[in-house]
């Protein structure tokens, strides 16, 4: 019997015998019944017998199983309880500027048919709020205030991303919840903050079944010393501080890893571990050979390329690897409490295990004074990053970190190459390395300074994607016209200033 999953970018539920997909990337509804639809993990037990999954296949809706996908901590009803909205609050001018911005960002998100991606991007600004409890029923009434004032009628849609867009910035993390009915077929969009409704009626969204949308998947891993009882308990004291809404990927001698969000991971074969984000190009992982089984990071990192955060986990060494790919495009840190070894990707999570936990206020005035500095250390006293490339060690005690990618190992050719055959190889590189990265976007962005390295980009971007590319580059008065010649040749450019002193340049 084959079994399927969701793809990516596509959220599922069950009601009243049917299953409704919500594919975010078209911004569109499916259902079908639940007898006709194949083994979907999660969703359908068993295998229909009239091969109806080859629609949902062809929709993109499902993938043969395979890559293991973080689903979303089941949903329950929605909120009885709504936040009372403070009508007698006066707003200020700030406050008021703020909705009408994040209306505006919301109807221009929402205008290119791209919920994933409007998503994604409330993600971010989710990750970034300062996660406050005050005022929050003051925010929506303000919301409430300004919105019969902007141009727009009222849909849920849009009222719940503008209205979202505005908590974070005012620093709350609401969340975002999609519910379907399939008698007669209805969907809603809400949100909810901390278990209570904001700016909805509990009577009006109790009749729709939620379909959760989630995050980026976060991950965070506890090792202690097998054997060491009082390291093991403080482990999964640690542990069990974030249960809620995490869900438990491996529990081995000595290592408890933990997920959340709804991002793709990939369960290797045979034990071997996971891999958080994605890979590019490659097959799934054969068994490695055995001469690699002592350290397999060179090789396994050799192979494989993408943006990703690998746990490798060798149950016969008993060691527990974690292996941050060279371009750095997914974050790891790692730091120890009470005894235990700790790994993580959200600094939010290792803030739930050690509040008291205080800033560097000497690394902040450092990276203030030179960005561009990457090291370590970071703003969190006591917290450090796995820089790009590395690979950190946990053996049964203790921790070490190692280089397991460096530019110079891997610059060399394998063989002398004549001139011909060198540009060929180098020019195919670009082209796969342009393809994986940017080919799933529609739209790119791109640091323009007007020299070779970006001019080259722009260039692979025009011949290896379809994607709308908006190029931004810094200037003050007169550099425009230091700008390559040669670029403005082939790419005619129209330039556009804004408030900021950037030049966003656009080819046409």
């Amino acid at each position: 019997m084959t079994t399927y999953q969701l793809s990516a970018h596509v959220r599922a539920c069950r009601d009243g015998g049917y299953i409704v997909f919500l594919d975010l990337r078209r911004d569109r509804y499916w259902s079908v019944p639940a007898q006709t639809a194949p083994a979907i993990a999660g969703l359908v037990e068993g295998e229909c017998a009239h091969g109806g999954g080859a629609r949902l296949i062809e929709l993109g809706l499902i993938e043969p199983a395979g890559v293991r996908r973080a689903l979303d901590a089941p949903r329950q009803d929605a909120p009885e309880r709504k936040l009372i909205q403070a009508d007698n609050y006066r707003a200020s001018l700030f406050e008021l500027g703020q909705c009408a911005s994040a209306c505006w960002w919301a109807e221009r998100s929402l205008a290119r048919r791209r919920l994933d991606l409007t998503l994604a991007r409330l993600a971010v600004l989710k990750s970034r709020a300062a996660n406050l409890e005050a005022d929050a029923q003051d925010l929506v009434g303000v919301f409430e205030q300004f919105r019969p004032w902007y141009p727009r009628q009222r849909v849920c849609l849009f009222d719940a991303v503008a209205l979202a867009c505005f908590m974070m910035m005012r620093g709350l993390k609401p969340d975002i919840v999609f519910g379907v009915r399939t008698a007669p077929f209805a969907a809603h969009c809400w949100i909810e903050w901390q278990g209570l409704l904001a700016g909805d009626s509990s009577d009006h969204c109790a009749s729709f079944t939620p379909i959760s949308v989630g995050v980026e998947v976060a991950f965070i891993g506890f090792r202690w010393t097998p054997g060491e009882r009082n390291e093991a308990r403080a482990s999964r004291a640690l542990a069990e501080r974030l249960r809620d809404g995490a869900t438990s990927l491996i529990e081995w001698r000595g290592l408890v890893l933990l997920h959340r969000g709804a991002g793709p991971i990939e369960v290797l074969p045979h034990g071997m571990g996971f891999v958080f984000g994605a890979r590019f190009g490659r097959e799934p992982d054969p068994s490695p050979p055995c001469e690699a089984r002592v350290d397999p990071t060179p090789t396994w990192i050799a192979e494989r390329w993408g943006a990703y955060v690998a746990v490798l986990v060798d149950r016969g060494f008993d060691i527990v690897r974690v292996l941050r790919d060279p371009s750095g495009a997914r974050s790891c840190f790692f730091s120890e409490v009470d005894g235990v070894r700790i790994f993580f990707s959200d600094a939010e999570d290792f803030l739930r295990l050690a509040p008291e936990t205080r800033a560097d206020l000497g690394f902040i005035r450092g990276f203030l004074r030179y960005p561009a500095f990457i090291g370590r250390r970071t703003g969190l006293e006591g917290v450090q990053e796995l820089a790009p490339g590395e690979c950190a060690v946990y053996p049964r005690k203790g921790l070490k970190v190692e280089a397991a990618w460096t530019p110079f190992g891997f610059a060399r050719a394998n063989k002398a190459l004549d001139w011909s055959d060198g540009k060929q190889a180098l020019r195919n590189a670009a082209d796969a390395s342009v393809k994986a990265w940017a080919g799933p976007h529609q739209r790119v962005a791109l640091r323009l300074s007007g020299g070779f390295d970006s001019s080259v980009m722009l260039g692979l971007l025009r011949s290896n994607t379809e994607a709308d590319i908006t190029c931004v580059t810094e200037y003050w008065e007169g550099a425009l016209r230091g700008m390559s010649a040669a670029m403005r040749t082939r790419w005619p450019l129209q330039t556009e200033r804004n408030s900021r002193s950037y030049v966003s340049i656009r080819p046409v």
